[in-house]
Order: C-alpha cells, then structure tokens, then sequence
C-alpha cells in the first residue's frame, strides 16, 4: 500500500495506476522521496512533472528535476 509506506527509504520507484492514482503517488514523492530517486510510470504520466525521456508507455522521471 503505497499510502502508508516510507518513500524516503527507496532510490527506485515502478508505478501502474490510473491517472487519479498517479496525482496521489506524485504527492507522496513529492513530500517523501530522495531527491537522487527515479520513477519509471507504465502508461499514465506523473500529472505534474516532466518526464527525463520516455519510450512509447514508459516515462522516466528523476525526483530532483521536478521538486520546486
């Protein structure tokens, strides 16, 4: 359940949710994640952030490229 777990403990994060779940899970990143840490999203895109590259489904994110 990634609503309760630590996010700060983790350098690499895989995702496969819906778009609404995308909007909770980038929050949670946003807050709790190392700013070293990656994020590969299948198919539905972090809503807010950039992604650093993408290959048809697959976005690529770095945490510290997209905290403000």
């Amino acid at each position: 359940n990634f609503i309760t777990a630590d996010f700060s403990q983790f350098d690499i994060f895989t995702t496969y949710l819906t778009q609404f779940g995308m909007k909770n899970v980038e929050n949670k990143l946003m807050k709790e994640a190392r700013p070293t840490a990656r994020i590969a999203a299948d198919f539905f895109q972090l809503p807010t952030w950039k992604a650093t590259t993408h290959l048809d489904t697959i976005y690529l994110y770095e945490v510290k490229k997209n905290r403000k």
